[in-house]
């Protein structure tokens, strides 16, 4: 895909993927206080063997106690460990329980073992980071060989473990972060949804490729068009006034050898704005001086009396059933002489209503002749 048809999915979908945005987020607090929080400790125990005086001698002692570091960092989270642990702070849970509240580190070339207590408790998870250590330096002793008595390998605790204040899970900036990743990839689903089954059209590019014809103009929306839906009639200037002007440019250049030309303005459903179109257009080619002719044909919901604020005649449907002459209904609108024939009186059945060839049901039309 084209980062510019990406782009424009995304100004045209940007209300959607800013709601799937917002619920990922909404979904990542609603899991972040729905866990429970949980709190992690750490004790620290320094491993020592003993060595000769010598340079080498100390060299192989330190490589044989980070070697022991990391040996015994794995016995932590044995049974021989854990057990006196659980029997000495009178905890009711297993060793395989215990065993996964209970982790241990051994930095890189480090002879010291951090030793992590997890729980619910804050004081808890202190006291089983510190009675792991406990234990695990009153082990060390029996697992290792012995020199005159005493054993080559010493741990001892460096730094006691004390209740955190903070909880250490759940992370909420990492959950709100995830929730908002999760929300962007079900925005863009739905836009991929929108864009495969949508049937809106969204710009002229896109009409163009669908119908194969040519766009003749193009009119933005504007949200006062209630208040004056006719702007080309008042003669100022507004951006919607121009582009009907731009179009009816655009219709000059129609068939330019026919002398007599017939537009016909129809939509798809109702209240798309074909009255107002319609209405605009022959005003616009009124205002250039031409003999312009203006019928609604919408005998089902006729709208162009109250778009141009006219009052309702015979119209149409008059003329239709014979009971007015064709050049009677017509009416004179604004200051360029603006001819209108209005729907007139809604018959019962429009849909029985005889009509002549060419005119069309449901739409409304304008024709002109040059003068």
């Amino acid at each position: 895909m084209e980062s510019n048809n990406l782009g424009k999915l995304i100004r045209y979908h940007w209300a959607a993927i800013l709601i799937c945005a917002q619920l990922g987020i909404i979904f990542g607090a609603a899991l972040a206080i729905t866990t429970p929080r949980e709190y992690t400790a750490h004790a620290d125990v320094f491993v020592q063997v003993s060595g000769g005086s010598s340079t080498s001698d100390v060299a192989a002692a330190t490589n044989y106690s980070q070697q022991q570091a990391r040996n015994f960092s794995a016995v932590a989270t044995r049974e021989i460990v854990l057990q006196p642990v659980i029997d000495d702070l009178g905890l009711d849970t297993t060793v395989p329980e215990l065993r996964r509240r209970v982790s241990t580190v051994v930095p890189l070339n480090s002879t010291m073992i951090t030793i992590s207590g997890t729980d619910r408790s804050a004081q808890t998870a202190a006291d089983i980071a510190n009675s792991v250590a406990d234990e695990l330096t009153a082990v060390v002793p029996m697992l290792t060989p012995e020199v005159v008595g005493e054993s080559t390998v010493r741990m001892q605790i460096i730094e006691s473990a004390n209740p955190p204040a903070t909880p250490s899970s759940p992370n909420v900036p990492l959950l709100l972060v995830l929730g908002l990743l999760a929300g962007l990839v079900l925005g863009a689903i739905v836009v991929a949804i929108r864009a495969a089954v949508g049937t809106r059209v969204h710009s002229v590019e896109q009409a163009r490729a669908i119908t194969g014809a040519a766009v003749i103009g193009t009119i933005a929306f504007d949200k006062s068009v209630r208040d004056q839906p006719v702007p080309v009639g008042d003669g100022t200037w507004s951006r919607r006034a121009e582009e009907y002007r731009q179009l009816r440019t655009n219709l000059r250049y129609l068939q330019p050898d026919t002398p007599h030309k017939v537009f016909v303005v129809s939509s798809s459903i109702p209240g798309e704005g074909k009255s107002t179109t319609t209405a605009n257009m022959a005003a616009a080619l009124a205002a250039a001086g031409l003999r312009v002719g203006l019928i609604e044909a919408d005998l089902r919901r006729p709208r162009l009396a109250e778009v141009l604020d006219m009052t309702p005649g015979p119209g149409l449907a008059g003329v239709l059933t014979g009971v007015v002459p064709l050049e009677d209904a017509f009416q004179s609108w604004g200051r360029d002489g603006l001819q209108v024939l209005l729907a007139g009186d809604t018959p019962p059945i429009p849909a029985s209503s005889s009509s002549p060839s060419g005119v069309r049901r449901s739409s409304s039309g304008c024709g002109r002749s040059s003068t």
